[in-house]
């Protein structure tokens, strides 16, 4: 290959490499989720302001909670937080900050954790706490996953809690869902609309590849 191929070719894998990062935003992304992530309905809303309520889902591999993001329904302010509790024995695991944030009709709203707490493989309860009845937590009936205990908010978490899980709030599959970091990093995540972008670049690489090649 020639010196003038060789430096065109360094070239076009340097542009390649700064538009994947440009792409993927200031820093790789290596977090993955579990939970309830999807299009947040309009229908079903939970009002009740003396209770945290949420939803158990498993954790399939071990990680470092980094976020809980919530689907509320609001049309006011309110002081709202979030944490996780072991469903095997109801103990805290990690809380997040409190936010005093105005809530509109079906949004999501995402909470820091204020430590980093470890997750393993097994099921937690992912729970939200607030302040006023000018909010609702969204969720979809009769999943059997929901779960809530009566008491009014405050600055410290019951720890453990003693969640309510049949009927009544119990009976809701709620938009809540913890963003990790697993164990190792993870694989990196590539937004879905950077990929006709890089499709494309790749194709102009590999065809500066063949003719060099040749």
């Amino acid at each position: 290959m020639k010196k003038s191929n060789a430096r065109m070719l360094r070239n076009m894998i340097i542009v390649l490499a700064v538009s994947c990062v440009a792409l993927m935003g200031a820093s790789p992304l290596f977090a993955d989720i579990f939970g309830y992530e999807a299009e947040i309905k309009w229908g079903n809303t939970f009002f009740d302001i003396d209770s945290i309520m949420g939803s158990w889902f498993t954790c399939s591999e071990s990680g470092t909670a980094d976020s809980l993001t919530i689907g509320l329904h609001g049309w006011g302010t309110s002081k709202i937080k979030g944490a996780i509790y072991r469903k095997s024995d109801n103990f805290l695991v990690g809380e997040t900050e409190e936010k005093n944030i105005f809530v509109g009709p079906a949004e999501w709203h995402t909470f820091n954790f204020l430590s980093s707490p470890q997750l393993s493989n097994e099921d937690y309860y992912l729970v939200m706490w607030y302040e006023t009845m000018t909010l609702g937590f969204k969720g979809e009936d009769f999943s059997g996953k929901g779960a809530y205990h009566y008491v009014s908010y405050g600055s410290d978490w019951p720890n453990p809690w003693s969640p309510t899980t049949t009927g009544g709030f119990a009976d809701v599959k709620y938009f809540i869902y913890c963003t990790y970091t697993p164990d190792g990093g993870g694989v990196p995540e590539i937004p879905a609309g950077a990929m006709p972008f890089l499709g494309v670049v790749l194709s102009l690489v590999i065809g500066r590849l063949r003719r060099f090649l040749k």
